[in-house]
């Protein structure tokens, strides 16, 4: 009963009875820039910088940072596959390496620097290339929970803790182990975050130069990185008296100069199509197809598609943000998601750091909430999103943290002395919980053997001849684009991205100069005087078309 009464700050004693850094015992409402003065000398010589005292971080947290980021990278790479997928993952293990246009909103960052990360980087296949150059950055996004954490006033030791939680969970190990831009979204909302409670904390001008590289790079990767910029100002704003306006001019360049990387789209797509690079302009359907010039956004209607993404109902997941009458069914959904990513023990240690947080810094726990929480209600809210997980990284992420807030403050709540066995017993905590969710997705590291797609491939190109035109929807069209445009082996042939019903127009033409297939599940469209002959036995159904 006495250490729940510390833990909630309800029984007052002396500083100087814990052997703890963190305020458990100083009132409910106590901030950090109010600590005793012998705490915050112990919080400057951790490198944390509460109040006007500076002294450089011991070697301890630096240490263990190599790790917070070499053992995620490490598990990540031993992950990523060889082979090409399907979907979303082919596309972006095929467009960066010849230097594309993806799908909304284009991504120019991730495109321009996959291109010269798999040009540069030439070790094994381009698609476990891609798949280990977003293991850096969802690695980095680890290392950087590890510098929130410590931001938090968490030991290294536990700090390192909530970095391998994070990093164990099947989101980010699985988006962190194949071609996906939203493991450079969380990186850069986490360089961001951490920046911003930087400031927070010591109104160093720096931290808001890193802030601007994280919100520059970070829109100029996925504009979703937006709805974290209201979490971000109350971070920044919290210490508007120590704001100056020349401090904002090199953030405000930074993040000009990275939005100008979207000028990459319409400069590439007319680069494309002068040169006739996408070959899918042979078969005479208007430019703007997958992989070379998607949207064809060097024309105004194009750039507009683009990056508005309207083909997709953006403005649905926009409006769910504010229509609050649906935060309960997202709120469930978003329960049942988290509950399956960390567990139950380690959602309650996370819950009991935030309601720490908000007792000591509600400001602070404010800006950290809002900054993650906004992608949950878009992208439940968003009904063409078929992968939703991949957004509530940044809020996994901060759970991961927070839980080695609660774990750490919660053990210390109930001790007094011995400050060394609070941080072993938070330590170890922290790493039961990474290694329960790490071993419950342990069959993660089969992906690094899946070589379906690969198959399915070799199917195509056995069942069809050479210069066929190949129409397969999104799914399946996209391992073909890897092995036509990053292997080199489709020969002459086409593949064209769509529906087969879609291209109707264009069939009989098709037909009169070359074999055409279709690739897609389910019944074969009606089309007056086509009918569709399977081609092998195989699934998915490789049909050709004919008169």
């Amino acid at each position: 009963m006495r250490g729940a009464m510390r833990l909630l700050g309800l029984e007052r004693e002396p500083p100087e009875a814990s052997g703890v850094l963190w305020p458990s015992n100083f009132g409910p409402f106590r901030r950090a820039s109010r600590l005793p003065e012998a705490l915050r000398r112990r919080a400057a010589v951790r490198g944390l910088n509460v109040g006007p005292l500076s002294i450089r971080q011991p070697s301890l947290a630096s240490v263990m940072a190599w790790p917070a980021f070499l053992v995620p990278l490490a598990l990540y790479a031993a992950t990523a596959s060889p082979y090409v997928a399907y979907w979303d993952t082919a596309e972006m293990q095929t467009v960066p390496y010849i230097l594309g246009i993806a799908h909304p909103t284009g991504f120019p960052l991730f495109v321009m620097a996959g291109w010269a990360f798999t040009h540069v980087f030439a070790v094994g296949t381009v698609a476990w290339r891609m798949g280990f150059f977003c293991a850096l950055a969802m690695a980095g996004a680890a290392r950087l929970a590890y510098s929130l954490a410590l931001l938090l006033r968490v030991e290294p030791t536990t700090a390192f803790g909530s970095a391998m939680l994070f990093a164990a969970g099947e989101v980010a190990w699985s988006r962190g182990s194949r071609a996906e831009v939203h493991a450079f979204v969380i990186f850069f909302a986490a360089l961001a975050i951490v920046s911003a409670v930087r400031w927070y904390r010591t109104a160093d001008p720096r931290a808001l130069v890193w802030l601007g590289v994280g919100v520059g790079l970070g829109l100029a990767t996925h504009e979703v990185i937006g709805l974290l910029l209201g979490g971000i100002a109350i971070l920044v704003l919290a210490r508007y008296r120590d704001l100056r306006p020349r401090m904002l001019v090199l953030p405000a360049a930074i993040v000009a100069a990275s939005l100008a990387l979207y000028l990459y789209l319409p400069l590439r797509s007319a680069y494309v199509t002068s040169h006739h690079l996408d070959p899918t302009t042979a078969l005479g359907v208007p430019p703007g197809r997958p992989y070379w010039d998607y949207a064809h956004p060097s024309t105004p209607a194009g750039i507009k598609r683009e990056l508005a993404g309207s083909d997709f109902n953006v403005g649905h997941g926009l409006a769910g943000i504010f229509s609050v009458a649906g935060y309960g069914r997202i709120g469930g959904r978003y329960a049942d998601a988290a509950r399956d990513e960390f567990g139950w023990l380690a959602l309650g240690a996370a819950l009991l750091g935030f309601a720490l947080v908000v007792r000591d810094e509600p400001v602070l726990a404010a800006g950290l909430v809002l900054a993650v929480a906004l992608p949950i209600p878009f992208v439940l809210s968003y009904t063409a999103e078929s992968d939703v997980e991949r957004y509530f990284l940044p809020s996994y992420w901060l759970i991961a943290v927070l839980a080695g807030v609660g774990a750490s403050r919660g053990i210390a709540g109930y001790m007094r002395e011995n400050s060394a066995l609070v941080t072993s017993l938070a330590t170890a905590t922290l790493l039961i919980f990474a290694m329960h969710v790490g071993w419950t997705n342990k069959d993660l590291l089969q992906q690094r053997s899946d070589d379906g797609a690969e198959k399915y491939v070799d199917r195509v190109i056995a069942a069809t001849p050479d210069g066929a035109v190949i129409v397969a929807n999104w799914a399946y069209a996209t391992p073909l684009a890897y092995a036509a445009y990053v292997q080199g082996r489709m020969g002459h042939r086409i593949v064209e991205t769509a529906w087969v019903g879609d291209d109707q127009a264009y069939l009989k033409r098709w037909i009169s100069e070359r074999p055409v297939y279709a690739v897609f599940v389910g019944d074969p469209p009606y089309i007056k005087g086509l009918r569709f002959e399977a081609a092998d036995g195989g699934y998915p159904p490789i049909l050709r078309v004919e008169p």
